[in-house]
């Protein structure tokens, strides 16, 4: 194994977790969804009810975490989409968000999920799994 595959390695096995730098997504990918993501919240409310959380499924705008009209809650305002896979995505929502956010949202999305296979397949290296393809 070489040094940086027994370094995942060992971070799997001794931490369980690891920090990905030099990951090769472009910082100017990831400004620029950061940059949409803060546009969105801060749209107007009624912008956002358009895309608000059905009682039946937690993807859309709202507050995530409550789960009774008693609790006691710190207001955080959530905006949840499953992105992978496909089609698990709410598309009715997709199709809400302003377009320059779907575009830099999707994007991202197909960076990340280059680098999570990459990172699947250097640890399954490490474990000396044979991969099927």
């Amino acid at each position: 194994m070489d040094s940086e595959l027994e370094r995942l390695h060992a971070a799997c096995k001794d931490w369980g977790f690891f920090q990905v730098v030099n990951h090769g997504v472009s910082s100017s990918l990831l400004e620029e969804f950061k940059g949409e993501v803060q546009d969105f919240f801060l749209l107007p409310l009624e912008e956002k009810k358009k895309l608000w959380q059905q009682p039946d499924n937690h993807q859309g705008f709202g507050q995530l975490f409550v789960v009774s009209d008693e609790q006691r809650l710190d207001w955080s305002d959530v905006f949840y989409l499953t992105t992978l896979p496909l089609n698990l995505r709410k598309s009715d929502i997709f199709q809400k968000l302003p377009q320059k956010l779907r575009g830099s949202l999707e994007a991202y999305r197909i960076e990340m999920k280059r680098l999570a296979m990459t990172l699947l397949s250097q640890m399954a290296k490490a474990l000396k799994m044979r991969l099927r393809r």
